[in-house]
């Protein structure tokens, strides 16, 4: 999972779904402890964006 998050292939909120860690501190935590980069770029926040806007529109 650590790799599809690092090749942009999942979100970082995806990959906190995946392990059942909804919360962002406790989620970015964890990839920090596994030493995956949380270099935010503008791009990773349009994809999570539109990931939340995909679950609230599933969620009606």
């Amino acid at each position: 999972m650590q790799e599809a998050l690092r090749d942009d292939r999942i979100t970082e909120f995806e990959f906190g779904v995946m392990l059942g860690i909804t919360d962002r501190r406790a989620r970015d935590g964890f990839l920090k402890v596994h030493g995956v980069d949380l270099a935010y770029t503008a791009a990773a926040f349009e994809r999570e964006q539109s990931s939340l806007r995909e679950l609230r529109i599933g969620a009606k």
